[in-house]
């Protein structure tokens, strides 16, 4: 698995982000979720839910930056992906 700062190489990103240190706020906010005692399921989707999916649902946070309100699609797919969360076998105690 790529790591993200050579996903930021490989798309010729890294050195235009330096003054960002992205690198470490990636890594503040991976080890954050981490600490919350999700199970790898449970982290998934939490990152699925926050920052998007492939399949078209643009992510809480990109909802929230740009002042949008949640269609009726958009609620569906939450309330889709909190069943997701909370059915899972592997769950480790999250609060």
């Amino acid at each position: 698995m790529r790591t993200f700062g050579v996903w930021c190489q490989d798309e010729q990103i890294a050195e235009r982000l330096l003054p960002l240190h992205i690198g470490a706020a990636f890594e503040v906010i991976v080890s954050r979720i981490a600490s919350l005692g999700y199970s790898p399921a449970q982290r998934r989707i939490v990152h699925r839910l926050l920052s998007g999916s492939a399949s078209g649902w643009p992510g809480l946070l990109m909802l929230f930056a740009t002042r949008a309100s949640l269609t009726t699609t958009h609620r569906r797919y939450v309330l889709r992906q909190i069943r997701y969360f909370c059915a899972r076998p592997d769950v480790s105690s999250a609060q």
